[in-house]
């Protein structure tokens, strides 16, 4: 192998082992640091375009079998600088090299049968069997490192996750509670609550009494009253002297309309959790604990969906790639004479 060839099989390999590193590092900030930020994902999915891009030009042009015997353990074994090292990950690894090996001898296949050779066909042929595992391998670590770990049957849903339910809930839980927000504790909203049902007309600012138009103040919804901050202010101070039995009262009357046990210091999201919870012991019971297999399973499913537009970019973008360094005599296509047999009588 030419001096020019192994800089070249250098480079690829280090743009294969750099972009599994990174894929990796995203998919423990997702299952690890549940950071579940549509950053957090866009930039998983750049990864994983980046991983499987420089995985199928690794697996087209690197001919030589020790390089990828070594570099595609390498470009796995990355993965454990992000994640713990454990029995299970490293079986799901060895299925994951195996995919590689598959998938590289599919497109070394295609590669050698055809007279003129199509890039295109050649990637076609290499990506569906590697984006299968890697959707399965996926699935897999999501039983082992949930996004809703369940701890003595109560699912901890991340705040990430709560956020896209805070906002409907909060206009629902609203008709009862108007002040309850995913800052406010329930006892404060309750307190709140009772205030605006006693507000002294003479309190009022001149400018909101302007607006009403002949409104009784009392017909004003709470949130109407809380748009004014001298209300807003007149409205805390009253709720700060709100007496203790009056809350528990009001917060027995809230518990029993959600159908919750509530002690009083829940925030919203402590709420949605607590919501969540009875839902779903309602409907699995005692079987709660199959939800990580249910999660696995629909994580790959979803992942083995998306990759198939997915694998339609990854292709489109590849062949941009490959057309772009064969600009710049990065890879080159030539004319080979193919040696056949065939047999006779």
């Amino acid at each position: 192998m030419n001096n020019l060839k192994v800089i070249k099989s250098f480079i690829l390999s280090f743009l294969l082992i750099l972009s599994s590193a990174l894929f990796w590092k995203g998919l423990a900030d997702i299952y690890l640091a549940h950071n579940l930020s549509a950053s957090s994902f866009i930039w998983f999915g750049v990864n994983l375009i980046l991983l499987v891009i420089f995985f199928l030009f690794f697996s087209l042009l690197v001919d030589e079998r020790l390089i990828f015997l070594v570099i595609y353990p390498l470009s796995l074994l990355s993965f454990f600088i992000f994640f713990p090292i454990n029995f299970y990950s490293l079986i799901g690894l060895i299925v994951l090299f195996g995919a590689m090996i598959l998938s590289r001898i599919l497109m070394q296949k295609e590669r050698r049968e055809r007279l003129n050779i199509s890039v295109r066909a050649v990637f076609k042929n290499g990506l569906p069997w590697l984006m299968t595992i890697l959707a399965l391998f996926i699935g897999f670590l999501g039983y082992f490192y949930p996004l809703t770990p369940i701890d003595k049957n109560e699912i901890n849903i991340p705040p990430e996750i709560l956020n896209i339910f805070v906002k409907p809930l909060t206009n629902m839980l609203g008709k009862t509670l108007p002040m309850l927000d995913e800052k406010t504790t329930i006892d404060q909203a309750l307190a709140m609550n009772v205030a605006t049902q006693n507000i002294d007309l003479v309190l009022v600012s001149p400018e909101l009494l302007a607006q009403l138009k002949g409104k009784n103040i009392k017909d004003l919804s709470p949130g109407e009253l809380l748009k004014d901050p001298e209300i807003a202010k007149i409205l805390k101070k009253q709720s700060e002297k709100i007496n203790t039995p009056t809350i528990e009262e009001q917060r027995r009357d809230l518990a029993k309309t959600l159908g919750l046990d509530l002690i009083g210091n829940e925030t919203m999201s402590d709420v949605i959790n607590k919501i969540v919870n009875v839902k779903i012991k309602d409907i699995f019971g005692p079987t709660i604990i199959i939800l990580p297999v249910i999660s696995a399973v629909l994580t790959f499913i979803t992942l083995r969906i998306v990759f198939i537009p997915l694998g339609w970019l990854v292709i489109f973008l590849a062949l941009l790639i490959f057309h772009f360094l064969r600009a710049f005599k990065f890879v080159k296509i030539e004319k080979v004479m193919k040696q056949g047999e065939d047999v006779s009588i």
